[in-house]
């Protein structure tokens, strides 16, 4: 179906009658009256309760125009229209259905129209020439006030026109005069009612459309958004981890290590360093191959991770050598930490493709305080000064520096140099 051009353009392109302004999709139609009557409730309740009022005001009117049949009107009036409005708007306060406010609000129209045509039947003329006013204004309830579709309202607008012809016309005839007068008012209001109906609702399913599109498009871009977001954090992270091992690298390494410091000087804390480096790692590759190297870099990172403190953070420095920076902790417990690590990896036998293997490491521990320079070029240079003299010292322990000068960690249990066996060696007993 072409759209029709005198609709606005979201609307015209959503709709399959521009007669009944119903959407193409039923889901669509039925979540445009859900939203448009969580809108219009209040509104609609208010106008109902207003035209009750109204309704059972004009009956003052029943005793200056009608006094014979005023015990008739007032019957009509206050025995069915107004008990059908209290009711309609009684149980619009429960959980009803867009379709079933619609048809009460409906109702209670027709049941306010068909009241004044039945006043107007049973009533003395003249008096009853000037109740067609009160069928404007239960028409004009229907077009702006209550909430209905164009196509309803419409509809019972022109059913009480038709019920005021029948009665000026057969049932209590008036002058012809009064009934071209009343008819011609009648049309005009009617069509006028329409016009102001279509162009309201119209307007109110184009707003839903926009309100709808935005919400889609808002959507659209909070999820665009978290994509980027996650995206971001995903090559944040990819920047800041070793991909063989999943330990940070050397670059994050740093950048923690200047954090952990401005951050330790700040209250009296210590900040420790350990750097680590396989013994005989070479010959692993050379040995064995890259692969079963790779595979024994990967069990290494592993002990690493389940030796260390919460809070510690360690990284592959490079090669075969780790670093793990350990804030608020003394070079004692620096050398606990890396005591902890040597033993658990020195009794670990890893598996290869090859078959299993053990390695052996040397680390060296420095520390900082508070009342040192904050020297992290020193601090790495004495750890690695340390892990030297480790490896001078034959392998397999851990070497701590105090004063610039390395020395063996005391207090320790440190493997002998004569213990300790290279992975290759290993490899061939």
């Amino acid at each position: 179906m072409v759209p029709n051009r005198h609709l606005p353009r979201p609307l015209a392109e959503a709709i399959v009658d521009p007669v009944s302004l119903r959407f193409s999709d039923p889901m669509q139609e039925d979540a445009y009256r859900v939203e448009f009557l969580a809108r219009v409730i209040k509104q609609s309740r208010m106008a109902l309760l207003l035209g009750i009022v109204f309704y059972a005001g004009f009956g003052f009117l029943d005793e200056y125009l009608i006094p014979d049949a005023r015990l008739v009107a007032w019957s009509i009036r206050f025995g069915l229209a107004v008990p059908v409005g209290i009711a309609v708007l009684a149980l619009s306060y429960g959980p009803r259905t867009p379709a079933w406010i619609e048809r009460s609000f409906g109702l209670v129209s027709l049941a306010g129209g068909l009241g004044i045509a039945a006043i107007v039947a049973v009533a003395p003329q003249p008096g009853s020439y000037l109740y067609y006013v009160g069928f404007l204004l239960v028409a004009m309830f229907g077009f702006t006030l209550l909430g209905l579709r164009f196509i309803t309202a419409s509809i019972l607008a022109w059913v009480v026109f038709a019920g005021y012809l029948v009665i000026a016309v057969w049932a209590n005839p008036m002058p012809p005069a009064v009934v071209v007068s009343s008819t011609f008012f009648f049309i005009s209001f009617n069509i006028i009612g329409m016009v102001a109906s279509y162009g309201l609702e119209s307007h109110s399913r184009a707003d839903y459309l926009q309100r709808r599109l935005i919400n889609e498009q808002t959507a659209r871009l909070e999820t665009t958004l978290l994509e980027v977001e996650a995206r971001r954090r995903e090559a944040e992270e990819r920047a800041r981890i070793d991909p063989l091992t999943s330990l940070f690298n050397r670059r994050h390494f740093f950048s923690m290590l200047d954090y952990a410091s401005a951050q330790g000087w700040q209250v009296p804390q210590r900040l420790s360093v350990l750097v680590l480096d396989l013994d005989h790692f070479k010959q692993v590759n050379d040995t064995l191959g890259h692969r079963a190297g790779d595979q024994v870099l990967q069990s290494v990172a592993q002990i690493i991770r389940f030796s260390i403190r919460p809070g510690d953070i360690a990284c592959r420095y490079g090669g075969e050598e780790f670093a793990i920076l350990l804030p608020q902790a003394d070079l004692e417990a620096a050398l606990l930490v890396g005591e902890r690590l040597r033993d658990s990896l020195a009794r670990t036998e890893i598996p290869t493709d090859t078959g299993p293997i053990r390695v052996t490491v040397s680390i060296g521990a420095a520390s900082l305080t508070v009342e040192d320079d904050p020297d992290l070029e020193s601090l790495l240079d004495r750890a690695d000064a340390a892990l030297y003299a480790a490896k001078r010292a034959g392998r397999n322990r851990v070497q701590a520096a105090r004063g610039g000068e390395p020395i063996q960690s005391s207090g320790l249990p440190v493997a002998q140099p004569n213990a300790s066996r290279s992975a290759v060696e290993t490899l061939v007993a």
